[in-house]
């Protein structure tokens, strides 16, 4: 198993949910989210990245989001998706984009 592994997230963050699962189920220790390519988040695409920011916390997982363009950015902002990271310093990552 590689011990660190990058995600892309596709134009609608749904559509990484169950490749990120899956991989955090894996057993994998470091998960690196690639936001390049993604222009929208739905609500429930907030609640289940929450969720697996507390999962990858329980399994001792660091998970880094990279390359999140400004408006996905004021998005987590808004919902608190920064302060989540930050609460999980020790295993989580955020990377705007400028």
């Amino acid at each position: 198993m590689n011990t660190h592994i990058t995600l892309k997230v596709p134009t609608i963050l749904r559509g990484a949910q169950n490749d990120v699962d899956e991989t955090l189920a894996s057993g994998q220790k470091s998960i690196c989210l690639d936001f390049s390519l993604c222009n929208f988040i739905t609500v429930e695409g907030l609640e289940w990245l929450e969720t697996l920011l507390n999962k990858a916390k329980l399994a001792e997982t660091e998970i880094n989001l990279i390359n999140v363009p400004p408006s996905i950015y004021k998005v987590f902002k808004v919902a608190h998706i920064d302060n989540t990271l930050m609460s999980l310093s020790s295993t989580a990552s955020f990377a705007p984009s400028c």
